[in-house]
């Protein structure tokens, strides 16, 4: 059943752009995008609800996958090392040259990570929603955080709680219960767009949030060079699972229309997410499927692009800091 107007604006003019394949999640499968006239808010049809689109999902999805939280690689291993230094609670706040160099790389972590943290603070409690197999919650935690989670994949909900020792509900973000005004900050890594109502979950996350609270977002950029150059290729796309597509125009919609005041939007440089792109785009154009070495150039390629395209805030994938 095809809904009747936005989920984002409740406008019940919409467009149509392309019709595009679900080659990854349901070859053979086609899906139209449509955009919404009043807000540029972009929904797949036919339209899923959440619970419909679970099937589309995989074993072996990434942010489901308990072997994604055994990395030991030397890059994971600076990575953690930077993030405790920089949000580490037990750093010497008074030391103001410190600080400077803490922001500094703060800024350089927040362009180029899948996911940010916040600044720490005294009990502070954090929900992640969709949270995964936890290793984001388990890295909070490292950092001082009292965290929380919720994931509708009962395999993935149970790595976190069991294995991890997380604080993780096994249950859909409609149907868990908190207090309200009980959470100092909520964060939703790439797990808004796979929602079929963003206006209900945006409403729920506003009464959970303390009234100083704040809310952290990665969505893909519909709006962005990459989206643009692959069309139907782009790594962002991700049909059926993403049942709605952002631009930084239209997640302000949604934000302001629901309580937020302060929105702040940082482009991130990812050439992990081009590179993926160019891989998809070789094998649709060219049924060529890339091999280690050809994989690697494509990602050195990558890398001053994906920085254009971010000094030009056209990125693939937007942060947004919402108050």
């Amino acid at each position: 059943m095809q809904p009747k107007s936005c989920k984002i604006c409740g406008h019940p003019v919409s467009e149509f752009l392309f019709k595009a394949e679900s080659k990854r999640y349901a070859p053979g499968e086609y899906f139209d995008l449509y955009r919404c006239h009043r807000c540029s808010g972009i929904c797949i049809k036919p339209f899923l609800e959440f619970s419909d689109a679970q099937k589309y999902y995989p074993l072996s999805y990434a942010p489901h996958d308990p072997k994604q939280t055994k990395s030991n690689n030397i890059r994971e291993a600076i990575t953690r090392h930077l993030r405790k230094y920089v949000y580490g609670s037990r750093i010497n706040q008074r030391a103001t040259d410190i600080n400077t160099i803490r922001r500094l790389f703060s800024g350089i972590l927040q362009r180029l990570t899948y996911r940010s943290f916040p600044w720490p603070i005294v009990d502070g409690k954090l929900l992640d929603i969709g949270c995964g197999n936890g290793t984001y919650l388990a890295a909070v935690e490292e950092l001082g955080w009292h965290g929380f989670g919720c994931e509708s994949n009962s395999s993935a909900a149970q790595y976190a709680t069991k294995s991890l020792g997380l604080e993780v509900q096994a249950e859909d973000f409609e149907a868990v219960v908190y207090p309200e005004k009980h959470f100092d900050v909520i964060t939703m890594w790439h797990s808004l767009e796979h929602f079929s109502d963003p206006k209900k979950i945006i409403g729920k996350v506003r009464k959970l949030l303390k009234d100083d609270g704040v809310l952290m977002i990665g969505i893909p950029n519909f709006y962005s060079f990459d989206r643009k150059l692959f069309k139907e290729s782009w790594n962002g796309l991700e049909i059926p699972l993403h049942a709605w597509h952002f631009t930084p125009a239209s997640i302000r919609y949604l934000l302001k229309n629901n309580g937020f005041k302060k929105i702040i939007i940082h482009n991130t440089t990812r050439p992990t997410d081009m590179a993926k792109s160019l891989n998809y785009l070789l094998e649709d154009r060219y049924r060529l499927k890339p091999h280690k070495t050809l994989s690697m150039c494509l990602f050195l390629l990558s890398i001053p692009v994906s920085m254009c395209f971010s000094m030009c805030r056209r990125s693939s994938i937007i942060k947004v800091y919402a108050i």
